[in-house]
């Protein structure tokens, strides 16, 4: 009963702090996708936000305190390489792409107009606490529309 015991508290251990890290895995990637989310309606809130790409980065750190800076984390999340990012233009209200870091749109087809927007970029990799679990990309991305004035 007691070797029992003892064999089902050191195979439960493992278990219970693999689904701890995969719980906090699961809740920093939430915090970088509702970062981007909110860092984009920043942006699209109006014609002078449009273009603030820094104001928009910062809110993204801002709102995602457990991310650490790029290469200065050794297990727990922080930033890749160039990110996160933020780009705005314009496009026409029914096409699916338009085109980045210009205010200066062309004709759009009848029955569409030009619209603003902004598109928020966030990356980080993630290092679980267990060794030999490999890293896990954690993204978050976000694009809206400026709304009418």
């Amino acid at each position: 009963m007691t070797e029992m015991s003892l064999l089902l508290a050191l195979l439960f251990l493992p278990l219970l702090l693999g689904l701890m890290d995969f719980g906090r895995a699961c809740y920093i990637s939430l915090q970088i996708q509702n970062a981007a989310r909110i860092a984009a309606q920043y942006g699209a809130s109006n014609s002078t936000t449009l273009t603030d790409t820094a104001g928009m980065i910062n809110e993204v750190k801002t709102q995602s305190p457990n991310v650490l800076p790029s290469g200065s984390c050794s297990s727990g999340a922080c930033w890749a390489s160039g990110y996160p990012t933020a780009v705005y233009g314009c496009e026409c209200s029914g096409a699916a792409s338009g085109s980045i870091n210009t205010t200066a749109c062309g004709s759009c087809p009848v029955g569409q107009h030009v619209v603003d927007f902004v598109q928020v970029t966030a990356q980080a990799n993630y290092t679980p606490w267990i060794p030999g679990i490999p890293s896990l990309v954690l993204k978050g991305q976000a694009k809206m529309r400026l709304g009418p004035p």
